[in-house]
């Protein structure tokens, strides 16, 4: 058990700020520096250029040749990185965001993230979509705490911000080619220059090949699963047709054709409601007697899957291959005028489109077909945000207003739930394992439509030489509506004949007449025999504002104190469902966070540190529970949890003490709690977490780099790094059942290079997860019997050669 952290926070700070050796360190005449070592971070939190020691938020800023060293291909993988940020898998693919304990663990592709992801400023509404590969970045901003002032759609959370490499004014191009374990073969490449002297373009791609599967199966080892084949554009146009007047435009695209990650398969727990345990007869033979991983296993490969059996087939008799098929396109306009030497306009305006055409999902986690998913998914999104800044002629005073909208964000969700004879909520038939309600092959279908408008304001006023006070408000009007229901593919289904009985009896018990279930529709049932699709439009408004005073005593000097009001806008669910009830929408979450931070530079500005307090009352925060169905059992349902808090501290720095050797280290410490929530466990239990942790929220996490570089003559040069990471334990249920439960890791990666001090070329030996430690991100269960586990990667190695005109 770790001891409090928190009682050390002020020290922290004060540390932080006292921080200042008797001598300066003496600096080495060559000059010479580490490639992790950036000068100067430049970002834009505030939607506008700055040093990030002069922005009075909390803000991790990597560079592209950071997370190119660390190995960095996706957002996904920032987790860890960046302490305090967790990146789960959500149960259909979907990353799950959980910056400072916030996060929100729906399954579903339209679930509304914490924390927003952005390429460019340009908002990506929806996590799944931020699956692309990282390629051609200059750098990534991670934005710790509520954003819902400056950016997009507000969050309660932070934010996620990805620069791109613009278009140069000269001829440039570059490659950089990996070969690692599994036979991976990744390839980025980019060129850029003038086409005429206004205007330049970027033409960038990233290939990812993995011939190897990664992942083996528990009972054949000669079966494998992991292959990878991703790809990814973007091509970027910047025009300057006069001096006032600036043009971006920008395509992105990706494709991701991998196979899907199998499960770890750990425990049988019966998902039949009238099952007790997995020695009821409703359980089938084949899964009571299945070898189960230990709980206690440290190997991140071993899986299962349905594979080599004849049943591994679709409704249509296909069999599944559990591949990928998601592609993303975005299209993106931002146009900047300069009216004057004090006044701007920005214009921003994206469309997005996501489609999943049939996406297969192991989500059975067995060695025949159980539960498995079938995923279709289109997504269309229309963005447009104008703002207008300025400054007064001394620049003590500047000021932003805004207006964002989104006029059309539609998402239509199919899923194929491939069920079995041998799972009990088809109440398997003994012996033979076959179903006794006949279908085994099931659906959920969802619709939903969304459109916001939100107009913004900030304003900064340096009203003496060393305080500033900013303020920033947004106001936002949202309507969502949803359609979603489940059936069976089979109009010979005895589930129809079950759900008309539920139906009848509801009636029966509302005095009214019953519906009739449409044997080609769906059958879920609502109150007063309610048949069909719930349907539901929830609209919302909300006031998110931020006050931030922050005080400069020199240059090497800032310390802040903010409050800030942000919410996350409510949702619906995607479920297996028998019952409208499940479907239900939870309203808006709403996070007040009260922040101390300091930014100091020490040493000749050799050392930076950074510290942050902070304190999180929350109001309704989204949660994952269980809904007890009639038919399926204890199944997922969302929920709002009406009060609970975060609390927790932050610290990190950068060292160059001599030429050549960077040091880095960042810690984060969380303390979450339920204050009052009333929910349904994994059992079906009714269940009071009061005083229960947040899941997905370590209390502590760690990361330390170390890397130098050596010139060995006026040419050349050598370079070893290496970084370790730490995130304690935690657990994927609310109600911290020991099934879901995560154990601490550390993961250690390490490098070594040689190459052309002009970076003209340079060749790198590396390796992550050198010790091969056993990381878990996620724990599920869905309809099927079996929890599963999501593990991370095993240990990797490669080569690297970069090289640059």
């Amino acid at each position: 058990m770790h001891k409090s952290l928190y009682p050390l926070a002020p020290a922290a700070i004060a540390l932080s700020v006292v921080a200042q050796p008797q001598e300066p360190v003496v600096a080495v005449d060559s000059g010479f520096r580490s490639r992790m070592a950036i000068e100067e971070v430049v970002v834009r939190a505030q939607r506008r250029e700055e040093d990030v020691r002069d922005v009075p938020i909390a803000v991790s800023a990597l560079s592209g040749d950071q997370l190119k060293t660390l190995g960095v291909s996706d957002a996904r993988e920032l987790g860890g990185i960046v302490p305090g940020l967790v990146v789960s898998e959500g149960g259909q693919g979907a990353p799950v965001y959980t910056l400072r304990g916030v996060g929100f663990t729906d399954s579903s592709y339209f679930a509304t993230p914490t924390t927003a992801v952005y390429l460019d400023e340009v908002n990506l509404p929806y996590s799944i979509m931020s699956k692309g590969a990282i390629f051609d970045v200059e750098q990534v901003e991670v934005l710790k705490g509520p954003q819902g002032t400056l950016f997009g759609r507000s969050t309660t959370g932070g934010a996620i911000n990805f620069i791109a490499n613009k278009p140069s004014t000269e001829l440039a191009a570059g490659a950089t080619i990996n070969y690692g374990r599994f036979d991976t073969q990744d390839i980025e490449a980019y060129v850029s220059g003038p086409i005429i002297d206004s205007l330049r373009y970027r033409l960038a791609a990233r290939d990812i090949q993995r011939e190897e599967g990664w992942q083996f199966s528990n009972t054949n080892k000669d079966k494998s699963l992991g292959e990878q084949d991703r790809s990814a554009y973007r091509l970027a146009l910047e025009w300057e047709p006069n001096e006032t007047l600036q043009l971006y435009l920008v395509g992105s695209r990706w494709r991701d054709r991998s196979d899907a990650q199998a499960g770890q398969p750990i425990a049988v727990v019966p998902q039949n409601p009238y099952a007790d345990d997995e020695n009821s007869p409703l359980v089938a033979d084949s899964v009571r007697r299945y070898p189960y991983v230990s709980q206690d296993t440290e190997d991140n490969r071993v899986a299962e899957w349905c594979t080599g059996h004849p049943e591994c087939v679709r409704s249509d008799g296909r069999p599944m291959d559990f591949q990928l098929d998601e592609t993303f396109e975005q299209v993106a306009l931002q146009a900047r005028w300069h009216i004057n030497e004090t006044l701007r306009a920005d214009f921003l305006a994206s469309h997005t489109e996501l489609v999943s055409d049939d996406s297969e999902i192991p989500t059975g986690a067995f060695n025949q077909r159980h539960a498995e998913l079938g995923v279709d998914v289109t997504m269309t999104v229309v963005d447009l945000e104008a703002r207008l800044s300025g400054a007064s002629d001394d620049e003590s005073l500047r000021w932003l207003v805004g207006y964002h909208t989104t006029p059309r964000d539609e998402v239509d969700e199919y899923l194929h739930l491939i069920m079995s004879g041998n799972a009990s909520v088809v109440f398997p038939a003994p012996i033979i394992e076959q179903s006794l309600l006949v279908s085994e092959y099931y659906f959920s279908v969802a619709e939903l439509s969304y459109e916001s408008k939100a107009p913004y304001a900030n304003v900064e006023w340096q009203f003496a030489d060393t305080l500033k006070l900013v303020l920033g408000a947004r106001y936002t009007e949202e309507e969502r509506f949803y359609s979603g229901c489940s059936g069976s593919k089979s109009p010979l289904s005895g589930m129809y004949v079950l759900f008309q009985s539920l139906a009848t009896q509801r009636a029966l018990e509302a005095g009214t007449t019953p519906e009739t279930v449409d044997v080609n529709g769906c059958f879920s049932v609502g109150e007063a025999g309610k048949v069909g699709a719930y349907e539901e439009t929830l609209e919302e408004d909300s006031l998110s504002y931020r006050a931030v005073v922050d005080w400069t005593p020199s240059d090497d000097y800032l310390l802040y104190a903010s409050y800030t009001r942000g919410f996350k806008s409510g949702s619906f669910p995607l479920f297996q469902t028998s019952d409208h009830a499940q479907l239900e929408s939870v309203k808006q979450e709403q996070v007040d966070a009260y922040e101390l931070g300091a930014k100091v530079d020490v040493w000749e500005r050799r050392a930076h540190i950074n510290s942050a307090l902070f304190y999180y009352r929350y109001r309704d925060k989204q949660l994952l529970s269980r809904f007890n169905d009639a038919v399926f059992g204890p199944l997922p349902a969302l929920r709002n949890a009406p009060r609970s808090g975060v609390k927790g501290v932050e610290l990190d720095f950068t060292l160059t003490p001599l030429d050549g050797l960077y040091l880095a280290g960042a810690i984060a410490y969380l303390k979450t709690e339920i204050k009052e929530f009333e929910a349904i466990n994994n059992q079906g239990e009714n269940v009071d977490l009061a005083g229960q942790e947040f899941n997905y929220s370590p209390k502590l996490s760690y990361s330390l780099t170390a890397d130098y570089s050596l010139p060995i003559s006026e040419r050349f040069e050598a370079g070893i790094g290496i970084d370790y990471q730490y995130v304690d334990e935690t657990n994927s249920s609310i109600e911290g059942d020991p099934l879901f439960a995560h154990p601490d890791y550390g993961i250690t990666n390490a490098r070594i290079r040689f190459g052309r001090q002009t970076s003209d070329w340079m060749v790198t030996l590396w390796g992550r997860n050198i010790f091969n430690e056993y990381v878990v991100n996620s724990v599920h269960q869905g309809v099927g019997d079996i929890k599963y586990r999501i593990t991370g990667m095993p240990q990797t190695y490669g080569l690297t050669l970069s090289v640059k005109y």
